[in-house]
């Protein structure tokens, strides 16, 4: 079994299957002669046409708003077409992630109704993950999106979200990283990637000795450095917890090659990388899941199509000016929302799992201490669950990589998998 990949038609006829792929994202970094004056004025442009699009509807319609840039703007956008809508935040109280306060702000200022959903504290719930989504799907803000598409449902049908401008205007702090390595790469000799594969395994992986040796990895060799930077499966293999069914295996992207010409261009493939891998895959069913299951509509107005064609030709330049993430977006919420807004760090939808699983919700993790379904089947071995479960509630901080395991063994019981 496989999916289907995004943009994708499977058509099966006598017999035969065909697959073909209807829309791909070409010409990026294409439009080198656009000033930044006319890449704002335009992208204003396309974002109120794609809001306006999005609230044709003959059923209420809501706006999922956080305390960043991308949601406020779809906010501005609807108060611009005067539609009847409502804005709704998930808080976590008590919590840095918490966005209430600058979200409230937010929506004071453009004038909006505005409603805020706090995260009940009852624990995770794994039965609506497992119910929501068709595989194992660990990704912690969907926590965050199904609580608030339940809150959200009796009020609305529609719900507008923000999905979408971070990824192809630029808007993780990894980007202005990868950005600088590729700066940095241009500048190298020749044979410098021979040099360094050579003498990296001699740098410890601690500290910002840890984080150079990561930054010289992306400069001397492209994506594959950064496919290889994740600490997910090592994290797995360095505490020998692989069952014999996943031991010794790899996975495709820590395969892909490393090289100078590759740091070359990296901003490039690093985007396109992120696209097809994060986005698709874990982003995009988020939100999709999660609306769904409570029967609400999400429609995303930074996924339009024509926006995306017209910013991903946008110059690196352009798109991260005067060092800025997301420099376009910044500057059309400072002249829209004001300069508060335009100098609000990227914070993200998300559910603090890493510090609540080790804390208020430490409970959940008694199910991996025990005879798991992950062990019977071969995936984990038992004894390494434990004794890594154990060392993380004593750190006070449960590694992602321990939520993983414990939302896919409640995937295993829910479907009655041999051995659980």
């Amino acid at each position: 079994m496989r999916k289907v990949p995004p943009a994708s038609i499977l058509e099966w006829q006598d017999g035969r299957i065909d697959e073909r792929c209807y829309w791909t994202l070409e010409g990026i970094n294409g439009n080198g002669k656009i000033s930044f004056e006319e890449a704002v004025e335009e992208t204003e442009r396309l974002l109120v046409e794609a809001v306006r699009l999005r609230l044709h509807a003959d059923v209420p319609i809501g706006v999922l708003l956080s305390g960043g840039i991308d949601s406020g703007l779809v906010c501005w956008a609807t108060a611009e077409a005067n539609a009847n809508v409502t804005a709704f935040t998930v808080g976590a109280p008590g919590d840095p992630a918490d966005e209430t306060l600058a979200a409230r702000k937010t929506a004071q200022q453009l004038g909006i109704r505005h409603e805020i959903v706090t995260l009940a504290d009852t624990g995770p719930s794994l039965e609506q993950l497992t119910d929501a989504y068709s595989e194992p799907f660990a990704c912690p803000s969907a926590l965050g999106m199904l609580h608030v598409s339940q809150a959200v449902k009796p009020n609305a049908t529609v719900l507008l979200t923000g999905d979408g401008g971070d990824d192809v205007f630029f808007g993780y702090d990894w980007f202005m990283k990868i950005w600088w390595a590729q700066r940095l790469a241009h500048m190298l000799p020749p044979g410098s990637d021979a040099i360094w594969r050579a003498v990296e395994g001699m740098v410890p992986s601690i500290g910002k000795l840890k984080k150079a040796k990561t930054f010289l990895g992306l400069a001397t060799g492209g994506v594959g450095s950064l496919a290889r930077s994740h600490d997910g499966l090592p994290f797995y293999t360095c505490r020998q917890m692989l069952g014999p069914k996943l031991e010794g295996r790899t996975i495709a992207q820590r395969q892909i090659q490393r090289s100078l010409a590759a740091a070359h261009r990296q901003m490039q493939d690093t985007f396109e990388y992120h696209r097809q891998m994060h986005f698709t895959s874990e982003f995009m069913p988020k939100v999709d899941g999660g609306t769904m299951y409570y029967a609400l509509e999400a429609r995303a107005p930074f996924l339009d199509h024509m926006l995306w064609e017209f910013a991903a030709r946008l110059p690196e330049n352009i798109r991260l000016r005067q060092r800025q993430l997301k420099a376009v977006l910044r500057e059309i919420a400072r002249r829209r929302i004001g300069a508060e807004i335009s100098k609000r760090p990227k914070q993200g939808f998300t559910i603090p799992v890493e510090r609540w699983l080790a804390k208020r919700w430490s409970g959940a993790l008694n199910v991996l201490k025990g005879s798991t379904a992950l062990a019977k089947e071969g995936w984990i071995r038992e004894d390494k669950l434990r004794v890594a479960v154990e060392n993380a509630l004593q750190s006070g901080r449960v590694p992602l990589q321990l939520w993983y395991l414990l939302v896919f063994e409640h995937w295993l019981q829910s479907h009655n998998y041999p051995g659980s």
